[in-house]
């Protein structure tokens, strides 16, 4: 079977060096068209110290796929003529990933990388090339394809990278920082989730990104993951966000298991609250209750309105103590709750892992949802013994815990909303370690969510 020559795009190239063979035309222009999508998320990220992403894979598939494809066109007419038809859409694809190349090189300029001058003078290469050759297949040039030159310059550059590899800042843990962010019960860790993205490879999750962000849910949780306006959004259940579209949306985020799941956890707080304080004599008074973060108390301000209904007695004993690390949270709390006819309350400002903050010891009972999330497992005993050294015999703490679940966690992690999941059976081995008098763990109907019941 006798294959005749073709140029890669019509009668507007002009004779080259690649054009003197297939086998050239093959290796130096039809195979770095295709193997592009590798070369610009796959291989750049391994010079820049990035992770390679979903669309680092597809181009790797691509890239592997065309390579074997290409020497069986002069097996098989049939394929010979089906690739001349896919070359010239596969400028498209080249392009796409192109715009993320350089994308991916302007995150490693932003990060100081030496080895990114070098990986965007790459890229520009090969695009440039890739370039001139599209406007002499529209007419607008003539000349001898360029892509073999700019291939040929995308491998020095990428090779003057690597040698200058060395030299790229070494990431330094910054403890200000994390202090800050530990303060404030955040997660988020890059200052910026679009080049978070970058860097991490995930590309395809900025279209997600944007559209998230149009929710209220999804953009407090981006912007500060962990805070309180993010929890207090999901008790209220009330969808808001910028438009008719980004209230559409995030009604959605509400109304998925993991929020609903959420949404349970404060509602069971307030029963068990007030289990734990009905269970004292009415003698006791007052009935001291600590919330630990407190954020903006609306479990104790829907409390009291059932209890000035249900059980006045009951409220006009209690005393709430509210604790949190951020003043700012402290101010707005005391605000919050400024008409919910609780007769005493009492905000502190401390840290959970240190004894020396909490008020002093006698607690009837205790309330902390939210904070385990955020705390590895020593960090989290400390937590329940400080918690279990303050309470008084018969009183109850009320907690909870979230549960893994796959597909919550691609899009919290995508977005450095870092989550520290339990089973109930690893929280009932971390309270086994404690004296407690009975202990209750229950799931609510999705799995997602552990409530556990102390009392001492």
């Amino acid at each position: 079977m006798t294959l005749a020559p073709t140029l890669a795009f019509g009668e507007n190239f002009t004779p080259g060096f690649a054009n003197q063979s297939e086998w050239l035309r093959l290796l130096l222009i039809q195979w770095p068209i295709t193997l592009a999508p590798a070369l610009f998320t796959w291989l750049l990220p391994s010079l820049l110290r990035y992770r390679r992403g979903g669309m680092a894979w597809l181009g790797a598939i691509l890239a592997v796929f065309f390579t074997i494809l290409l020497p069986l066109k002069f097996t098989s007419a049939t394929i010979y003529t089906g690739y001349e038809f896919v070359h010239p859409w596969l400028y498209g694809v080249f392009y796409l990933y192109a715009l993320a190349g350089l994308a991916l090189c302007a995150v490693g300029l932003y990060d100081r990388k030496r080895s990114a001058w070098w990986a965007t003078l790459a890229v520009l290469s090969l695009l440039g090339a890739a370039i001139i050759d599209t406007l002499i297949w529209l007419g607008a040039l003539h000349g001898s394809p360029a892509v073999p030159w700019g291939f040929i310059g995308f491998g020095v550059f990428l090779g003057l990278g690597w040698l200058r590899r060395p030299a790229d800042p070494v990431e330094v843990f910054d403890v200000i920082t994390a202090a800050k962010n530990l303060a404030h019960n955040r997660t988020r860790r890059a200052r910026s989730i679009t080049r978070k993205l970058l860097r991490a490879g995930q590309l395809h999750l900025l279209p997600a990104y944007y559209v998230a962000m149009l929710s209220d849910l999804g953009r407090e949780g981006i912007i500060n993951s962990g805070s309180y306006r993010f929890a207090d959004h999901i008790y209220r259940m009330e969808p808001s966000g910028r438009g008719a579209l980004g209230r559409w949306i995030d009604k959605k985020f509400l109304h998925m298991p993991a929020p609903l799941a959420f949404h349970l956890r404060y509602k069971r707080a307030q029963t068990a609250m007030r289990a734990a304080l009905e269970s004292f004599p009415s003698s006791e008074n007052p009935l001291r209750v600590l919330a630990l973060p407190c954020g903006l108390p609306r479990d104790l301000t829907e409390l009291a309105a059932t209890l000035a209904r249900e059980n006045p007695a009951l409220l006009a004993r209690l005393e709430y103590h509210g604790m949190d690390i951020d003043p700012e949270l402290l101010k707005l709390a005391e605000a919050f709750t400024a008409d919910c006819r609780v007769p005493r309350r009492i905000f502190h400002q401390g840290n959970a892992l240190l004894a020396a903050d909490y008020p002093p010891a006698g607690f009837h009972g205790i309330v902390s949802t939210g904070l385990g999330e955020f705390l590895k497992t020593p960090e989290l005993e400390l937590f329940y013994r400080n918690i279990h050294a303050i309470l008084l015999p018969g009183g109850t703490f009320y907690t909870s815990a979230t549960r893994y679940e796959k597909r919550s966690e691609v899009f919290l992690r995508a977005f450095d909303l870092i989550t520290q999941y339990r089973t109930t059976e690893d929280l009932e081995s971390i309270f086994s370690r404690l004296p407690w008098k009975r202990l209750t763990l229950t799931q609510d109907n999705s799995g997602l969510q552990t409530f556990v019941v102390a009392v001492k």
